[in-house]
């Protein structure tokens, strides 16, 4: 089995029992099928980056599980059919994205535990540094120094430190960011706008 992470939108004129009855749908749905749900989380209702469906506001729900690959297809298919889903994302944890999670959620519970030299902890990540153009002489790669190994697409104020005025991606020669890590930095900026928790242009927000 592998590991996967779901987050969805659900909209918000459900009412609490109905917001919790979907979200343990998707729970039940997973178990049926052989799975294990590591993690739930709700994050409650928060503001969209830009509206869906013309609504500003959803209920975001996290789903930590391990399951067989074969079920994400049909899995994917009942958020597709479903009216009180806005948008969602499913994405398959690896090594380091599992580690990540694992602290991210020792970090929410109040556990402290000791650092991996594989992993940088979320205080490291969050607080990184920003590009600073003309302090540096010489360019590095943040990330290879921190030893951070996993982006977060989840953090949008991490996120933010790496877009321009325009919304776009500052490039990698002032940063100095490597070219692996600045593939990674983009594909965790799209996850984000496409789950509405970074907008695509700046102008919302002002």
């Amino acid at each position: 089995m592998s590991n996967y992470e779901t987050v969805f939108i659900t909209t918000p004129v459900l009412s609490n029992e109905e917001y919790t009855r979907t979200v343990k749908k998707y729970a039940d749905l997973i178990e049926k099928a052989g799975g294990n749900v590591v993690h739930k989380e709700d994050w409650g209702i928060k503001q969209l980056a830009y509206p869906i469906q013309k609504k500003t506001t959803g209920f975001y729900s996290l789903l930590h599980f391990e399951v067989d690959t074969q079920f994400i297809e049909k899995f994917e298919v009942e958020f597709k059919r479903d009216e009180n889903i806005m948008r969602f994302l499913t994405t398959k944890l690896y090594k380091h994205g599992i580690a990540y999670a694992q602290q991210r959620r020792d970090k929410l519970s109040g556990k402290s535990k000791k650092q991996n030299n594989n992993m940088a902890t979320h205080e490291e990540i969050k607080f990184l540094n920003s590009p600073k153009i003309g302090l540096q002489k010489k360019k590095y790669c943040r990330f290879k120094k921190s030893g951070i190994k996993y982006i977060d697409y989840k953090d949008p104020a991490f996120l933010f430190k790496f877009i321009n005025e325009q919304g776009k991606l500052l490039p990698r020669r002032l940063t100095g960011n490597s070219l692996k890590f600045q593939r990674k930095i983009s594909q965790a900026v799209k996850k984000a706008r496409h789950l509405a928790i970074l907008p695509y242009v700046t102008d919302l927000l002002k």
